[in-house]
């Protein structure tokens, strides 16, 4: 260490230096402070001179000023207060020009609010649905999404809130039904617009307190399909043959196993048990493919329905022959791997033009869930009860009387005995 220095590292460091302001010292003394005039004395300690009154038998201090002259001014204003009766003492003048403070910030605030756009408000209310405490399916948020985007947005999302009319909301109806030729997306609209205004009223957003949506949306129900929409034996049959090796079993899965078909591309290999044994193999539903997810992703099945079904020993047989061709080892492997990465489901679009050229070969126009309805319509001629029925589809409850209904994995298995014997008669 060089003489002359200290110890410290970094002393080459520039030192900041804090400037203190110095205290004024108080003003001295007046020196005609025995001659002032009645409710004016002096602050010895803040050097000015302060201003009392008295109201209504208590004594005020109105304030303290400098120089006398203002004190005196002060004096007398605040003595023709109390000459008018008017008089308001400091400390409620203060908590007057408070609540005025507050009552103007309150209505910058909610005039902040009155410009909130439908635009703005249908983006929050759509993330609110997809992470808030209800949250829904990643699927259901994107249908949302899409007939927002389409249908709504284009056309009032510039608006406030507040400025929507039902005629504005019957537009969008109109514009998505395309004169009739879209009537569920009519529907749809009308019913996404009114869920989203009720959020809205629900937490006041934008000063909303009344629905531009008027019009009476009904429930959405699942189409009754008639007998004639639902495959036959030989056409499922059919319509297995035809889609490509690799893929067959989808269809199979589909219509003898009930599976959705995010629950058919959501399968893994560690979800079949007991593949090699009569009359107890049986599948796991822990999860479905959301391909309308961003990214692609796995999640939980349509309504948290985990379940496991019993599978058909010919079934049995058909799904160990294509694990051991088709699917790597791992438990977590796809069942319906992607052609390019193995690692990775089949893309829905992807199974999608397979089962359409299928389809187009035996039963044009059939929808891949007319085989989950087929499933479910054969389990119940084997016998099957409706609370077994909806356990196996993984349907929620009709009702709490059927809650309570005993369905068992045994029971299962005997009526997937019944669905093996038809199989046979292929």
């Amino acid at each position: 260490m060089v003489a002359g220095q200290s110890g410290n590292q970094d002393t080459d460091k520039p030192v900041t230096r804090i400037r203190r302001k110095k205290r004024q010292p108080p003003r001295s003394r007046p020196k005609n402070e025995s001659s002032l005039p009645t409710g004016i004395d002096w602050d010895h300690l803040l050097g000015k001179y302060r201003v009392r009154v008295t109201w209504e038998g208590r004594q005020y201090t109105v304030g303290r000023y400098f120089p006398l002259t203002h004190a005196k001014a002060a004096l007398e204003l605040a003595q023709a207060d109390i000459a008018r009766r008017e008089f308001i003492p400091p400390a409620e003048r203060r908590r007057l020009r408070k609540l005025q403070q507050q009552q103007e910030a309150e209505e910058k605030k909610r005039e902040e609010e009155r410009k909130l756009t439908v635009r703005q408000w249908c983006n929050q209310w759509l993330q609110d649905l997809a992470e808030g405490t209800e949250a829904r399916s990643p699927s259901t948020v994107a249908s949302y999404r899409s007939a927002m985007n389409s249908h709504v947005l284009p056309r009032i999302g510039h608006m406030n809130l507040t400025e929507v009319t039902p005629d504005d909301i019957e537009a969008c109806v109109e514009a998505a039904r395309d004169g009739g030729k879209h009537e569920s997306a009519g529907k749809n609209v009308l019913r996404y617009a009114k869920s989203m205004f009720n959020a809205a009223i629900a937490v006041n957003a934008g000063g909303l307190n009344e629905s531009p949506v008027t019009a009476t949306v009904g429930k959405a129900r699942a189409r009754t399909r008639e007998d004639g929409e639902v495959p036959s034996l030989e056409e499922v049959s059919a319509l297995a043959g035809a889609m490509t090796p690799e893929t067959e079993l989808a269809v199979l899965l589909a219509a003898w196993c009930s599976l959705r078909v995010g629950e058919v591309i959501g399968l893994q290999r560690g979800d079949f048990k007991n593949l090699d044994k009569p009359g107890k193999a049986s599948l796991n539903i822990d999860r479905q493919w959301l391909s309308k997810a961003n990214p692609p992703a796995y999640g939980p099945p349509k309504d948290d329905s985990y379940r496991t079904v019993a599978v058909p020993d010919l079934l049995a047989k058909k799904a160990k022959a294509h694990l051991d061709r088709y699917v790597l080892d791992s438990p977590s492997a796809p069942v319906f791997p992607s052609p390019r990465d193995k690692s990775r489901p089949i893309s829905h679009n992807a199974l999608a033009r397979r089962w359409n050229e299928a389809r187009a070969t035996v039963r044009p126009g059939t929808d891949f869930h007319a085989l989950r309805h087929f499933g479910l319509t054969m389990y119940a001629r084997a016998g099957a009860t409706q609370t077994e029925i909806m356990r196996r589809g993984g349907h929620k409850d009709v009702d709490a009387a059927q809650r309570y209904q005993h369905s068992s994995i045994e029971r299962d298995q005997q009526h997937t005995a019944q669905l093996n014997e038809w199989m046979k008669q292929r």
